[in-house]
Protein backbone atom coordinates (compact mmCIF):
# COMPACT_ATOMS: atom_id res chain seq x y z
CA UNK A 1 0.00 0.00 0.00
CA UNK A 2 1.30 3.09 -0.97
CA UNK A 3 2.39 5.52 1.99
CA UNK A 4 -0.03 8.94 2.54
CA UNK A 5 0.70 11.27 4.40
CA UNK A 6 -2.11 12.64 6.77
CA UNK A 7 -2.53 16.22 7.65
CA UNK A 8 -4.02 14.90 11.29
CA UNK A 9 -0.51 13.59 12.37
CA UNK A 10 0.77 17.52 12.46
CA UNK A 11 -1.81 17.84 15.66
CA UNK A 12 -0.66 15.03 18.16
CA UNK A 13 1.97 16.53 20.71
CA UNK A 14 4.36 13.78 19.69
CA UNK A 15 4.90 13.63 15.97
CA UNK A 16 7.59 16.63 15.87
CA UNK A 17 9.39 14.72 18.52
CA UNK A 18 9.04 11.35 16.33
CA UNK A 19 10.15 12.90 12.79
CA UNK A 20 13.58 14.63 14.79
CA UNK A 21 14.04 11.31 16.15
CA UNK A 22 13.79 9.46 12.96
CA UNK A 23 15.72 12.14 10.50
CA UNK A 24 19.02 11.75 10.51
CA UNK A 25 21.75 14.26 9.50
CA UNK A 26 24.16 12.28 8.66
CA UNK A 27 22.56 10.03 5.39
CA UNK A 28 21.03 10.60 2.19
CA UNK A 29 17.54 12.33 1.78
CA UNK A 30 16.58 9.08 -0.27
CA UNK A 31 17.20 6.89 3.20
CA UNK A 32 15.81 9.58 5.26
CA UNK A 33 12.40 9.32 3.12
CA UNK A 34 12.50 5.21 3.15
CA UNK A 35 13.18 5.05 7.24
CA UNK A 36 10.36 7.59 7.97
CA UNK A 37 7.62 6.37 6.16
CA UNK A 38 8.08 3.04 7.70
CA UNK A 39 8.25 4.41 10.63
CA UNK A 40 5.19 7.14 10.22
CA UNK A 41 3.27 3.14 9.17
CA UNK A 42 3.53 1.78 12.44
CA UNK A 43 3.72 5.14 14.45
CA UNK A 44 -0.16 5.75 12.82
CA UNK A 45 -1.30 2.57 13.67
CA UNK A 46 0.31 2.10 17.17
CA UNK A 47 0.09 5.70 18.72
CA UNK A 48 -1.97 7.51 16.42
CA UNK A 49 -4.55 4.82 16.13
CA UNK A 50 -7.70 4.23 14.38
CA UNK A 51 -9.56 7.70 15.08
CA UNK A 52 -13.54 5.86 14.80
CA UNK A 53 -12.53 3.09 17.24
CA UNK A 54 -11.04 5.87 19.75
CA UNK A 55 -14.29 8.46 19.18
CA UNK A 56 -16.33 5.07 19.81
CA UNK A 57 -14.34 4.06 23.36
CA UNK A 58 -14.19 7.93 24.39
CA UNK A 59 -18.45 8.06 23.91
CA UNK A 60 -19.04 4.75 25.42
CA UNK A 61 -16.73 6.25 28.53
CA UNK A 62 -18.76 9.52 28.19
CA UNK A 63 -21.55 7.97 28.42
CA UNK A 64 -20.42 6.08 31.22
CA UNK A 65 -19.51 8.55 33.55
CA UNK A 66 -22.61 10.67 32.98
CA UNK A 67 -24.47 7.56 34.57
CA UNK A 68 -22.23 7.33 36.80
CA UNK A 69 -22.93 11.40 38.18
CA UNK A 70 -26.82 10.69 37.79
CA UNK A 71 -26.31 8.57 40.65
CA UNK A 72 -23.16 10.78 42.63
CA UNK A 73 -22.19 14.29 42.18
CA UNK A 74 -18.60 14.21 42.37
CA UNK A 75 -15.54 16.33 41.59
CA UNK A 76 -13.33 13.71 40.04
CA UNK A 77 -16.45 12.66 37.56
CA UNK A 78 -17.03 16.54 36.74
CA UNK A 79 -13.47 16.89 35.62
CA UNK A 80 -12.91 13.77 34.36
CA UNK A 81 -16.22 14.17 32.17
CA UNK A 82 -14.81 17.51 30.98
CA UNK A 83 -11.41 15.91 30.20
CA UNK A 84 -13.21 13.28 27.61
CA UNK A 85 -15.29 15.98 26.14
CA UNK A 86 -12.33 17.72 25.36
CA UNK A 87 -10.55 14.73 24.05
CA UNK A 88 -13.44 13.93 21.79
CA UNK A 89 -13.63 17.19 20.36
CA UNK A 90 -10.01 16.55 19.21
CA UNK A 91 -11.07 13.49 17.84
CA UNK A 92 -13.68 15.06 15.77
CA UNK A 93 -11.16 17.75 15.09
CA UNK A 94 -8.23 14.82 13.73
CA UNK A 95 -11.30 12.99 11.72
CA UNK A 96 -12.30 15.77 10.01
CA UNK A 97 -8.76 16.45 8.84
CA UNK A 98 -8.53 13.40 7.59
CA UNK A 99 -11.74 13.45 5.77
CA UNK A 100 -10.79 16.68 4.42
CA UNK A 101 -7.91 15.19 3.06
CA UNK A 102 -9.66 12.01 1.52
CA UNK A 103 -11.92 14.22 -0.36
CA UNK A 104 -9.68 16.65 -1.28
CA UNK A 105 -12.69 19.35 0.24
CA UNK A 106 -11.61 22.66 0.73
CA UNK A 107 -14.29 24.60 1.22
CA UNK A 108 -16.12 22.25 4.36
CA UNK A 109 -17.19 24.83 6.99
CA UNK A 110 -17.70 24.28 10.76
CA UNK A 111 -20.88 22.06 11.45
CA UNK A 112 -19.71 19.96 8.03
CA UNK A 113 -18.17 17.29 9.43
CA UNK A 114 -20.47 14.75 10.52
CA UNK A 115 -23.16 14.65 7.56
CA UNK A 116 -23.79 11.97 5.38
CA UNK A 117 -23.79 13.80 2.42
CA UNK A 118 -20.15 15.17 3.28
CA UNK A 119 -18.93 11.39 3.90
CA UNK A 120 -20.65 9.85 1.09
CA UNK A 121 -18.77 13.17 -1.22
CA UNK A 122 -15.40 11.99 0.36
CA UNK A 123 -15.93 8.22 -0.53
CA UNK A 124 -17.20 9.04 -4.04
CA UNK A 125 -14.46 10.61 -5.30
Amino acid sequence: RAFQFLASWVSHLDFNKFVCDIWRHDTNIASNITSLTTSLKKWNFDVFGHIIRRKRTIAYRIGKVQAALDCICSRYLLNLESKLHLEYEKILDEEELVWKQKSRMDGVHFGDRNTKLFHNKALIR
